[in-house]
């Protein structure tokens, strides 16, 4: 048991050219509720975390398509160390999108389409991966629905799971 109690939430999906690549979201609020100024500014956090989501997947494709080549070998190596640069560029930005809402805590969920699955990309509070169906809990719908969750009592809600708090 972490012994932490989540409150409120704001989900809100991450997208790039119109898809939904990824599911943001902030727990807990430290003064007060979500706004929909919370909204938009965490909306423009999600913006960029969709482009760099996009780059990353970019970079990795290029990367399969080096190895397959001789060739491109010296440009597979330069691009070998893009998935650290991008670990660390995602967990900036929800920190970022984190302390400008004075959230306690920040996940974002990647869309595992192969697998139907949402799979922790970052996630402030714990050091384990947190791996869902997404078709399961309020960023499943949100990853499902584009729609944006702002949630004021997460144990009332019916896609909340109370499990996430242990």
């Amino acid at each position: 048991m972490t012994g932490y109690k989540t409150e409120s939430i704001l989900c809100m999906p991450v997208r790039f050219e119109g898809e939904i690549v990824a599911v943001a979201q902030l727990l807990n609020k430290k003064r007060g509720i979500f706004q929909k100024e919370d909204e938009d500014l965490f909306a423009s956090f999600a913006g960029f975390a969709g482009v760099s989501l996009h780059r990353a997947h970019l970079y990795s494709q290029l990367a399969a398509r080096q190895k397959r080549s001789e060739v491109l070998l010296e440009v597979a190596q330069i691009m070998s160390s893009q998935p650290l640069y991008t670990n660390i560029a995602m967990k900036t930005i929800m920190a970022e999108a984190r302390n400008l809402v004075k959230a306690d805590r920040c996940s974002l969920f990647l869309v595992d389409k192969q697998n139907n699955q949402l799979v922790t990309q970052v996630a402030s509070g714990t050091h384990r991966e947190i791996t869902m169906d997404i078709d399961e809990g309020i960023a499943g719908y949100v990853a499902q629905t584009g729609e944006t969750l702002n949630i004021l009592d997460a144990y009332t809600h019916p896609r909340f799971n109370p499990e996430v708090d242990r």
